[in-house]
């Protein structure tokens, strides 16, 4: 049985922006530059490759994947008797990697970094992963570090560390684990200024395209844009760019969305401009059915030398007035630097918003809160809240408010939080008062 790895985030972007890391023991080990590649035994005992996204590996990733010297060993790791139902993850690296971060190699090779163990239903420690590579001679990814972070100054402290050891090492970054909770994160460098080649030419001279994998350009409702507009998006210095990363076997199954200048922009807010360019602003993996998050895209952009929106302001709105103030702040800026509006992005919700400097201007509100000011939790959740709590403790031990009344308060939060209501403070009352049929009406 296979399972695919886990996808990492930046530590911002964990459940509690790394607050859960705090008094656990945290490895970061070296975020190597290749492709995902997993290996495991199905239930007639064969030997399956597995990628990053598919149970079944493409024929290209599987014919690399046993050319390597690795290969062997880990098919004999996976016999084993002793190692029980595992599946074996590693780095499949290539002679040139697909950020150019690592330096050219001769050779094609596996790195080992993660064991999972299917019966147990997690992630092994990393001393007994290093045993198992130890053992059979299979290279595994190194510790950067090993450090048990009290505070947020700190992680980010030993974070910054790390990838400073990354960049004098050549390497794209860390991956950070906390083997106890399963709790996994990874932090990229910044991508390296790549050096200018010598060129003869304007462009490569590539071969046509096949017909399967044609680019196409749409447009905001049509999917084959008009034929004026197709034109003048291939006369921008971006479209080979363009042309260059969706081609490119490392990106996967996207779209990537921008915007087509012109000399003179429509609402003539922009200033009059000499030459016709293209500016990305998202890209969509169609097989995660997502956007991705604002640093991937920049990073792509910046690997590509495609220009990108820039970015007014990034923050977290605990209230309506912090929301509406810091939007009346970035429209400001518009209208300073000229631009028609901003668009705003909650990547973890996919939740996304515009708003155009012309539009009326909204009452700025006084902000005295520091929490979240959510509405009144509705009679109907309280009551809700308690039919589970009381499907949890039994009509005998209802009664025993030493016994119940913990089990209340926390469904009644938990209900809060999933539907974002404020808990009434007085939720006794409402134990106390409902009568138990109209309760077990509910559980029944």
């Amino acid at each position: 049985m296979w399972k695919k790895y886990s996808d990492l985030e930046p530590v911002r972007r964990l459940r509690n922006e790394g607050r859960e890391l705090y008094g656990q023991r945290v490895l970061l080990t070296e975020k190597r530059d290749g492709e995902n590649v997993s290996l495991w035994l199905d239930e007639d005992k064969n030997v399956r490759i597995s990628s990053r996204r598919q149970e079944n590996a493409e024929e290209d990733i599987q014919s690399r994947m046993k050319a390597t010297p690795e290969y062997p060993k880990v098919v004999e790791l996976l016999n084993d008797e002793y190692q029980g139902n595992i599946v074996v993850y590693g780095e499949l690296l290539k002679t040139v990697g697909p950020t150019r971060i690592e330096p050219r190699r001769k050779h094609i090779h596996w790195i080992l970094f993660d064991v999972y163990d299917i019966d147990a239903e997690r992630y092994m420690p990393f001393n007994w992963v290093h045993q198992l590579a130890y053992h059979y001679k299979i290279p595994i990814v190194r510790i950067v570090d090993e450090f048990i972070p009290m505070s947020e100054g700190e992680l980010f402290a030993k974070i910054e560390e790390a990838k400073a050891w990354c960049r004098r090492h050549r390497r794209e970054g860390v991956v950070g684990k906390d083997y106890s909770n399963q709790v996994f994160f990874k932090e990229k460098i910044d991508l390296p200024k790549r050096p200018k080649l010598k060129q003869t030419q304007k462009r490569p001279e590539y071969p046509p395209m096949p017909e399967e994998k044609k680019v196409r350009i749409s447009s905001h409702n049509l999917e084959d844009a008009d034929t004026n507009m197709q034109s003048r998006m291939k006369a921008t210095p971006e479209y080979p760019k363009v042309v260059d990363l969706l081609t490119d076997e490392y990106q996967g199954n996207i779209i990537v969305y921008g915007e087509l200048l012109k000399s003179v922009s429509p609402t003539r807010i922009e200033p009059r401009r000499k030459h016709v360019h293209w500016i990305m602003f998202d890209v969509y993996d169609v097989d995660a059915e997502r956007y991705m998050p604002y640093n991937w895209v920049y990073q792509l952009a910046y690997h590509y030398k495609i220009p990108m929106v820039r970015i007014v302001d990034e923050f977290i709105p605990m209230s309506e007035g912090e929301l509406f103030a810091k939007i009346e702040e970035a429209k400001a800026w518009c209208k300073r630097h000229r631009r028609e509006g901003i668009v705003g992005k909650d990547y973890s919700n996919q939740t996304f918003f515009k708003e155009k400097i012309d539009l009326p201007k909204r009452p700025k509100l006084k902000q005295t809160q520091t929490r979240p000011e959510y509405p009144p939790m509705p009679e109907e959740k309280i009551i809700r809240a308690l039919q589970h709590a009381f499907d949890e403790v039994g009509e005998e031990k209802w009664k025993d408010v030493k016994i119940a009344m913990p089990i209340v308060a926390r469904h009644v939060a938990s209900e809060a939080e999933e539907h974002n209501y404020n808990p009434p403070k007085n939720f006794y009352s409402y134990y106390v008062n409902i009568p138990l049929e109209t309760i077990k009406a509910g559980v029944a």
